[in-house]
């Protein structure tokens, strides 16, 4: 799941990580990107905003990735994660 982070943060998980406005954040945990892009963690703020098609399609340009002409917005995501970050079980 990609997203967009909307305020600077330290990573609860890894707090050597810093996340920067404007910047990506990936994750393949669902309940995590909940976390994130809702209040509902310590911040009780939203962190991060999931990109939206538009945003994707931006971002596959800029890293040259080839996309379909007609495709869904969670399988664009995928497709660009893929790319960039590997695959869910390369994670694991």
């Amino acid at each position: 799941m990609l997203g967009k982070v909307l305020v600077t943060f330290t990573d609860r998980l890894n707090l050597s990580v810093s996340h920067t406005k404007d910047a990506i954040f990936q994750t393949y945990d669902a309940e995590r990107f909940e976390e994130v892009t809702s209040d509902k963690n310590a911040a009780k703020e939203v962190l991060v905003k999931p990109l939206t098609v538009s945003e994707l399609n931006e971002l596959a340009k800029k890293h040259s990735i080839e996309v379909p002409a007609k495709v869904k917005r969670d399988d664009l995501e995928a497709l660009i994660e893929g790319e960039l970050y590997g695959t869910d079980a390369d994670a694991e």
